[in-house]
């Protein structure tokens, strides 16, 4: 049964995976970690962290903020990840059309979400969602040295 749930202590090892895949990764704001460096990162995602689960396996995670006061009614998903393993089979769509849901039912009217410029298949897959680009965040991110520009990309409700 596939559920979707705040993530737990005991899920550390395989929301480690699923970002730390190579894949995955480089579309990350940190490169490739080891278990322990990566435990600061979990400390500050964990609690916005919500999991689809099929029993105890990860097939996906999204990290979410929730606005407050004056933007209450955002939501921005930091990041969003499908288990590698189980790619190609449409559980992304699945999932993320479960996550808009539900932002929807806590009375979000607005998610963004900010995607690398040359992470096409992403930018797509937003685009297909009614994702709209707002802007360029130039060079917002170093990725092994190399500066990338940043879309911000936003959908009304």
């Amino acid at each position: 049964m596939i559920t979707i749930e705040k993530a737990v202590e005991k899920d550390f090892d395989g929301v480690y995976e699923i970002l730390m895949h190579k894949d995955v990764n480089p579309f990350m704001n940190y490169p490739i970690l080891n278990k322990s460096d990566f435990k600061e990162i979990w400390l500050d995602i964990f609690a916005r962290t919500n999991l689809w689960k099929d029993g105890e396996e990860i097939v996906g995670l999204a990290v979410i903020t929730k606005g407050t006061y004056r933007v209450k009614h955002i939501a921005y998903i930091d990041k969003l990840a499908i288990n590698q393993n189980l790619r190609r089979k449409g559980l992304g769509t699945i999932f993320f059309n479960e996550i808009i849901t539900s932002l929807e039912k806590d009375g979000i009217t607005k998610i963004e979400l900010g995607v690398e410029v040359d992470n096409e298949r992403a930018i797509s897959f937003y685009k297909k969602f009614g994702f709209e680009i707002e802007g360029t965040r130039k060079k917002l991110l170093n990725r092994e040295g190399e500066f990338i520009d940043n879309y911000f990309m936003a959908k009304m409700l």
